[in-house]
């Protein structure tokens, strides 16, 4: 299990986040402790005004831990329950984040969890990418699966991912994950929001498009539900390939 907390670094003199691990809970200790220290080691070359810069990791009583930037804000799902935003607004939000997915894979790292759970955002309404629990080399893709997520991420879940087909994830499934994002900030609706049942949810990432962006919001541009619609498709070959295609 893991946690995050709000801290003080006093040699620097800077409010940071901490996200702790417990590497003593997992089977295989030592294959976990080497899997977290490569995603660490891989998101901490990163450098953009919309990521979560990476300080500090290492390990404390059997909890691996990491360092990074202290976004005071709140989740874009929450940001948007909270807030109106206007078209231009909501276009200017996803050029900021679309450039900060494009960064990272310019710099051969696959987020591997975008969601509105893991895009902050402050009073000013900047937006930060964070927790690289995910977080994947693109040359070492091959060599990884899928894996289960919580119930609220789910629809944000790339098929290949929610599969767990081994060497499928790659900066499409990223993009699948951006592609939802996108929906839910256009429509104001979460993806599948009519499955209440888990179950029924999964089956849908798998088999079932969501509903036309369109269908809530009739004035949307049609170019931006193309767009959105190219981001999830079930197939990744039929996906944009990265973020600067978009």
């Amino acid at each position: 299990m893991g946690a995050v907390h709000k801290a003080f670094d006093p040699l620097l003199n800077r409010t940071v986040s901490i996200r702790t691990i417990d590497a003593g809970a997992q089977v295989d200790r030592a294959a976990f402790k080497g899997k977290f220290l490569r995603e660490v080691r891989l998101v901490a070359k990163l450098n953009h005004p919309n990521i979560a810069a990476v300080h500090d990791f290492g390990e404390s009583e059997n909890r691996l831990f990491i360092v990074m930037d202290y976004v005071e804000g709140e989740p874009l799902r929450d940001y948007l329950r909270s807030r109106r935003l206007t078209l231009e607004q909501k276009i200017h939000l996803s050029l900021t984040v679309i450039d900060a997915v494009q960064y990272m894979h310019s710099k051969g790292v696959i987020h591997g969890e975008l969601n509105p759970g893991t895009i902050m955002l402050g009073a000013d309404g900047k937006p930060i990418v964070i927790h690289y629990g995910g977080a994947v080399s693109t040359e070492d893709s091959g060599k990884h699966r899928g894996a289960r997520v919580s119930r609220s991420s789910i629809p944000y879940q790339s098929p290949e991912q929610a599969r767990g087909a081994f060497g499928a994830v790659d900066e499409r499934s990223d993009i699948y994950g951006l592609g939802m994002t996108l929906y839910e900030l256009f429509t104001e609706k979460t993806p599948f929001g009519r499955f209440t049942k888990e179950q029924d949810l999964r089956a849908a990432v798998l088999n079932e498009m969501p509903m036309p962006p369109s269908s809530f919001d009739p004035n949307l541009p049609k170019e931006i539900e193309l767009i959105i619609l190219k981001c999830v498709a079930k197939d990744k070959a039929d996906r944009y390939p990265t973020g600067c295609c978009i």
